[in-house]
């Protein structure tokens, strides 16, 4: 038995046996005795000879005495320094020829690339020879036309009357008797005859201020539209203001409720007229339904959510059905005369059948046969009621559609760009 001390505190664990496990008696750690380490086994003995040392022979050194030769009879340096001669001429004849080779492959393998440049160029000069001679085909089939473009043909191009130029004119209307009135951002209205002579213009004016941040638009004209009598209706600073036609002076005014009416866009019905309303500052949208006076008949309120709600002039047809466009969604949401939803119609894309990724659909009117003229980016599409994609309209316009609208001769009438165009569907 040995005598250990504890691992842990240093303690003394008593006498113990290798291999046993002992709890110490102050720290209370339980730990194992490992056996004593194998005795080291003991240093090896040197044995010592006792005898003369050894000493090697030593050759003494006569700068007199006679070198010594090779049994050939040539001195040993003589025959080292002539063996290294050999080697070096060796060696140096060696690295001619190599340089020699490679000098005879460069020129090779420049001479083959000339070669190949040759060949190379000799192709490319037939080609061309070829290519030049070959005759212009005259059968090649082209693309025919988009069958779902409807052929149109400009009848009349509108870029100012005597007033000037248009100034980013924003809306058309047409009445009855074929007059034609443009609103520009400005606020003035110029009216034009069938031919396109420019008459006359006025202005339409207004003192209304801004009700919050997002009414800053309240000073410009939101929507306009020409009745059976000869009135051209605008909305601006938010209320509805009525001038005659031919003189333009202003011949009646229905003001805004804010926040319950700020009108904007305006449809003529056979029985009056549908506005939309929108006060932004309090989110609050609807759609007004008003005699042909601007007397309010019936209020539709739509969602307090702006993303929901119509953003554009409607249409409504003969049944009284309304046709509200919704940017937003890439729909056209399809009222009742009651204001009901009753269906809803069309999805986003860049292709046809769909409204534009960015504007559409946007402005709607109603054509002559009934169907539906959307604006659609800087597009005019042709629906029917039942929401079937007809045709688009051939593209003779440049830059973004903002307002279409149909003449009592049928014809279309597109403001985009900085002009207004007349198209007749058809060719």
């Amino acid at each position: 038995m040995t005598a250990r001390l504890c691992s842990r505190c240093g303690a003394p664990l008593g006498h113990v046996e290798p291999g046993q496990a002992v709890t110490c008696h102050y720290c209370g750690v339980e730990q194992d005795i490992e056996p004593a380490p194998a005795p080291l086994p003991p240093p090896p003995v040197r044995l010592e000879v006792q005898g003369p040392a050894y000493h090697p022979p030593v050759r003494d050194w006569n700068p007199n005495a006679e070198e010594e030769k090779t049994p050939s009879g040539m001195p040993r340096m003589a025959k080292v320094i002539l063996g290294v001669a050999i080697v070096g001429g060796i060696g140096i004849g060696i690295a001619a020829t190599v340089d020699e080779t490679m000098k005879k492959a460069d020129l090779d393998r420049k001479k083959a690339e000339g070669q190949r440049e040759q060949e190379l160029e000799k192709a490319r000069q037939a080609a061309a020879r070829d290519e030049a001679a070959r005759p212009t085909p005259s059968a090649v089939v082209e693309a025919g036309p988009d069958p779902n473009t409807l052929p149109a043909t400009v009848t009349l191009t509108l870029s100012g009357g005597d007033a000037g130029s248009f100034e980013d004119p924003r809306y058309v209307a047409v009445d009855p008797k074929g007059f034609t009135y443009v609103a520009e951002k400005s606020g003035r209205v110029q009216r034009f005859d069938a031919d396109g002579k420019g008459l006359s213009s006025f202005r339409a004016e207004t003192t209304n201020g801004p009700h919050g941040s997002n009414s800053t638009d309240i000073t410009i004209p939101q929507g306009m539209a020409a009745d059976r009598k000869g009135r051209v209706w605008v909305s601006i600073g938010y209320d509805l203001t009525a001038y005659d036609g031919a003189s333009g002076k202003q011949v009646a005014r229905v003001p805004h409720r804010f926040p319950s009416t700020c009108f904007r866009n305006i449809t003529i019905t056979p029985g009056g007229m549908v506005v939309r309303s929108a006060c932004t500052d309090k989110d609050v949208y609807a759609l007004v339904r008003m005699d042909a006076d601007g007397h309010t008949l019936a209020t539709f309120p739509l969602s307090p959510a702006w993303q929901q709600d119509a953003d554009n002039k409607v249409a409504v047809d003969a049944a009284g059905n309304i046709y509200e466009p919704h940017s937003i969604d890439g729909q056209v949401v399809v009222d009742d005369a009651h204001f009901k939803v009753v269906t809803r119609f069309g999805s986003r894309g860049d292709t046809f059948g769909h409204f534009s990724n960015y504007a559409g659909p946007g402005a709607i009117a109603l054509s002559a046969k009934g169907d539906l003229v959307i604006a659609n980016g800087d597009d005019v599409d042709v629906y029917g009621v039942d929401g079937q994609a007809r045709g688009r309209v051939q593209r003779l316009w440049q830059g973004g559609v903002r307002d279409v609208a149909v003449g009592p001769d049928g014809q279309v009438w597109v403001v985009a760009g900085a002009g207004v165009v007349r198209v007749q569907l058809g060719g």
